[in-house]
């Protein structure tokens, strides 16, 4: 995450002096080539996971209830927040569905014209990662064990997924590999989809 933050700064350096000419018009296909990359990797991990295939089948329907809480709940603090702040119902919507998965959310956002909105989902989605990743052990102690996969979000089938594998069991950490998989799946189509329609 420290070379994303770093990554960033100097997009913005780059950005602020350099943004006239061919650079400046080239950065779209640019985008949308390097989300389609992330996006390819994501299946690919997801695809060669023989675990996440069989418990699956296993889990059936079951499987669903974890990330429909988990983007259910993010979706309702999205709009809450996006109430506080003034924004309208789309854009805190696109920021909350990101799911932690800060890189593609971010990118699908610029892709789609909202830089500046964009740059608000890094952040929130990045401090997303950071909370969870704290709070994952308190959680899963003195909450649920399935809550802290939520609180991972999509985060859950990798980054935080060492910190619930610590803090609770076997089982949880198949579900959070479920859960974090259908979630990251459901990123790039629902961020577009909420941003344009509401």
């Amino acid at each position: 995450m420290i070379l994303s933050i770093i990554a960033l700064a100097i997009g913005i350096v780059f950005g602020r002096f350099f943004t006239y000419g061919y650079i400046g018009q080239s950065i779209g296909p640019v985008i949308t080539a390097l989300i389609c990359v992330v996006v390819l990797c994501a299946g690919f991990s997801i695809g060669s996971n023989k675990t996440i295939v069989c418990k699956l089948k296993q889990y059936k329907a079951k499987v669903l209830l974890v990330p429909a809480g988990a983007l259910i709940g993010s979706i309702a603090g999205g709009l809450i927040a996006g109430a506080v702040l003034g924004m309208r119902p789309g854009e805190s919507m696109s920021i909350s569905v990101g799911m932690g998965f800060y890189s593609l959310s971010a990118g699908i956002l610029t892709d789609l014209g909202a830089p500046q909105l964009a740059s608000l989902s890094f952040l929130v989605n990045s401090m997303r990662e950071m909370i969870a990743l704290v709070s994952i052990p308190f959680i899963s102690k003195y909450v649920h064990y399935l809550s802290s996969v939520a609180a991972g979000g999509a985060t859950s089938m990798d980054t935080t997924l060492p910190v619930i594998s610590r803090s609770t069991n076997d089982e949880t950490v198949v579900m959070a590999l479920l859960s974090g998989t259908i979630l990251t799946i459901l990123v790039p189509i629902l961020t577009p989809v909420v941003y344009t329609v509401f």
